[in-house]
């Protein structure tokens, strides 16, 4: 809490909030933990490696909340390449259409790719249009994993507004005059 510079209470509205926000990781977690429970491993969504959790049944709670801190940590970061690969695509795509200044891929974090773009509703529908191609591209031989993008806009993460992958003009622009 020193870190963020407040409260025990500040931080935890914070990660309530982001839990409330993006629900799916917690339900992701939950499942592999319940596979990993029964089978004594993980699995990695896109490299197909094996990650043996054998202190999920320690004696220790310390040890079975740091295994399951790492077993969450091995899902999520083994399948970033995912996510380089689309943000590969997408700045091929900005550059090709010179909009370098009016696009700019600002951070990634996970599977979240977060960008700037112009305050401007005719560009943000189209690339909203065109970096679902771009983010959704087939992974898997077996397609068992559909991945799938969302576009959130808004000037901080904790107050990001959902728009369709098929939004308009009208909607987007009344969508960034609530954020």
């Amino acid at each position: 809490m020193k870190l963020l510079n407040c409260s025990k209470e500040e931080a935890q509205a914070l990660i309530d909030r982001y839990k409330e926000t993006y629900k799916g990781v917690q339900e992701f977690y939950d499942r592999e933990l319940e596979f990993a429970l029964e089978h004594g491993y993980v699995v990695s969504m896109f490299s197909g490696l094996h990650l043996k959790v054998p202190n999920l049944l320690a004696s220790s709670q310390i040890k079975v909340e740091e295994e399951i801190r790492t077993m969450n940590n091995f899902l999520i970061q083994s399948s970033g390449f995912a996510t380089l690969r689309a943000i590969v695509r997408i700045q091929k795509w900005i550059e090709d259409n010179n909009l370098t200044s009016d696009i700019k891929i600002i951070n990634s974090i996970y599977d979240s790719i977060y960008f700037y773009v112009r305050n401007d509703a005719e560009l943000i529908e189209r690339f909203n249009k065109i970096v679902v191609e771009l983010m959704t591209v087939p992974m898997l031989d077996d397609e068992l994993l559909h991945n799938r993008t969302e576009l959130e806009i808004g000037s901080r993460w904790d107050t990001l507004k959902k728009i369709s992958n098929t939004a308009t003009q009208k909607e987007i622009l009344e969508t960034l005059k609530e954020v």
